[in-house]
């Protein structure tokens, strides 16, 4: 912390502490500020919009971690999936790069519903009766 008082040779003529204050370093600080307020805005927005329970985050990356399938896994849709899901992450970027709170739970969350998709995990035209995907809410 800086002190000083009138006369002690460090302001001199009428200046005040402000004057001291080095201007380039007052505008990075104040950047850095805003963009700690931003990213705080954005962590709660995403945490007011989000769907997507833990369960869920977590199956989602054991599939992509171990490469899972389950039994409705069709290997003639799996290329057509992943174009989307690079889609979707590239789209996830950009929301996060713009503090897009909308944008980015939105197409995280298609990305995690495309993932069960392209590892088989659920079906919307199930036909095998008890299948544990009936009971997947995705």
């Amino acid at each position: 912390m800086l002190y000083c008082t009138k006369g002690d040779g460090f302001i001199n003529n009428g200046e005040s502490w402000l004057d001291a204050i080095d201007q380039r370093l007052q505008a990075s600080y104040e950047a850095y500020e805003k963009e700690k307020r931003e990213k705080a805005k954005f962590s709660k927005d995403i945490a007011k919009l989000a769907t997507l329970t833990k369960n869920k985050l977590n199956l989602a990356v054991m599939i992509h971690q171990y490469d899972l399938k389950g039994p409705h896994y069709d290997p003639d849709k799996f290329d057509e999936y992943t174009k989307w899901m690079r889609i979707y992450e590239k789209e996830t970027s950009i929301a996060m790069t713009n503090y897009d709170a909308d944008a980015y739970v939105f197409f995280f969350e298609e990305f995690v519903k495309l993932t069960f998709k392209r590892a088989g995990i659920i079906d919307p035209n199930c036909k095998i009766k008890k299948c544990e995907c009936r009971d997947f809410n995705h």
